[in-house]
């Protein structure tokens, strides 16, 4: 058994709740410590919460999740179960079951999102991309230069993939070295990471516009998808936990597939 608040702790020091963005809402977004005790034995991890993954938990008797995209966005006005977010909250509530959400802190930090896919990548001598500010973004070497199609095969055999769900902007023919990355929606920095040299920059949801101007500048980009760029969380948070908690709790590993789209 170990407490709730034990586990939000081991979260905030490897990704401090006060380096999340202005826009963000990570931290509790249910806490039921005074409800239903501060005793967890099982905790799920997710990349997100949907009806699905509710089941999931519930079905698996685990009393904490952790996700990365907070459940609650912005203000709440109301918890209405007529609607999804409030059907949620209302299920998870009355089946004792907290959640804590971990966005742009983890995003951040060490070994966190963007530390992992650089890492799945590997690439060599990480670090931010000059200018940004956020600290988000990661840049580094690949080993030995390849395709830009070569690597979207590597990345997708990795991680259980399917290629077929990404796409590449740029010239597909020239061969890459210096990577840029941001998980998630990062297709804004690509003209920082075009700016320190590199070849390809690897994010997700990028529009028709930025893929246009980043042809046009000389910089491949490889559009894996918000989902595609960002499963990696569950099984990155799920070992750092264990690592931190050793059998104090068990840790298990959503089996929900939270890719909304299906390759054609």
């Amino acid at each position: 058994m170990v407490e709730l608040n034990r586990i939000a702790e081991i979260i905030q020091t490897a990704a401090p709740l006060e380096t999340q963005e202005g826009w963000d809402n990570s931290g509790w977004q249910i806490c039921l410590d005074k409800i239903n005790g501060s005793d967890v034995n099982k905790i799920l991890v997710s990349l997100e919460l949907n009806e699905d993954v509710v089941a999931e938990a519930i079905d698996s008797d685990v009393q904490l999740i952790v996700c990365h995209h907070p459940l609650i966005f912005g203000g709440i006005k109301s918890v209405d179960d007529k609607y999804v977010t409030g059907n949620m909250i209302v299920k998870l509530i009355q089946n004792g079951i907290s959640v804590y959400a971990t966005h742009t802190p983890f995003d951040k930090c060490s070994g966190g999102n963007n530390d992992y896919l650089a890492e799945l990548l590997e690439l060599t001598e990480i670090q931010t991309i000059p200018g940004d500010e956020t600290g988000i973004c990661r840049m580094g070497e690949l080993k030995e230069s390849m395709a830009p199609t070569e690597l979207a095969e590597q990345y997708a055999e990795r991680t259980g993939q399917d290629s077929r769900n990404y796409r590449l902007a740029g010239n597909l023919n020239h061969t890459v070295k210096r990577v840029g990355l941001c998980t998630g929606a990062g297709s804004e920095f690509f003209r920082l990471a075009a700016a320190a040299g590199c070849d390809l920059f690897v994010t997700g949801d990028v529009k028709y516009h930025e893929a246009q101007h980043a042809r046009e500048m000389g910089i491949t980009l490889l559009d894996l998808g918000h989902y595609g760029s960002e499963q990696i969380f569950t099984e990155n948070m799920a070992s750092i936990l264990r690592n931190a908690l050793g059998d104090s709790a068990e840790v298990v590993e959503s089996q929900i597939c939270l890719n909304p789209f299906s390759a054609v």
